[in-house]
């Protein structure tokens, strides 16, 4: 089968212009975040021990943040839980279990509980991002915060890093899907 010259210009520019239509990946997941029916709760992310990063059982969810170029990796959102081992008969064994976000060893302690405002949990990670002041040498804390919707059997989030010095707002979108179906992308 021949085709003319413009039959081929022709059919290259539909097709460019199909693609000029879809949607990137932040896209589809800040629609996916915006469309959230519920407040995501904490039973929604997995658990893991504060000491070794496992997972206390087998997560039913997968979590997964873009980066800057659009593509996804793993992120962690989790429910972290702190065993204290008993002390003698006087001091019983304690545990802690917290919902956290991002690198949350330093600031496990400071963790608030999440809160629910209308369809969206959040929870605030207090020392999220530092950097440290050239002039002085003072270690500046940024929090972070999360925000957490479910839509249908997804948990969309969006991690929001307020400005600060000569930077500007910060946004990441990211979602949680169940283990047993594949990534939306």
């Amino acid at each position: 089968m021949k085709f003319s010259i413009n039959t081929v210009l022709l059919l290259g520019s539909c097709m460019v212009s199909a693609n000029a239509f879809a949607a990137t990946n932040g896209e589809v997941l800040k629609e996916l975040f915006d469309n959230g029916t519920a407040p995501a709760t904490a039973e929604d992310f997995p658990q893991r021990y504060y000491g070794t990063g496992e997972y206390l059982t087998p997560p039913t969810n997968r979590c997964v943040i873009l980066d800057s170029f659009g593509q996804s990796y793993g992120y962690d959102i989790s429910r972290t839980v702190r065993f204290t081992p008993a002390a003698g008969p006087l001091i019983p064994e304690k545990r802690q279990e917290k919902l956290v976000f991002g690198n949350s060893s330093s600031s496990y302690n400071l963790f608030p509980d999440p809160v629910v405002e209308g369809q969206t949990l959040v929870l605030t990670n207090p020392k999220y991002k530092s950097w440290v002041d050239g002039n002085d040498g003072v270690v500046h804390f940024i929090p972070g915060q999360l925000f957490a919707t479910k839509s249908g059997e997804y948990v969309a989030f969006k991690i929001f890093v307020k400005a600060h010095g000569e930077a500007r707002n910060q946004s990441y979108y990211g979602y949680c899907y169940p283990r047993s179906r594949l990534p939306l992308f």
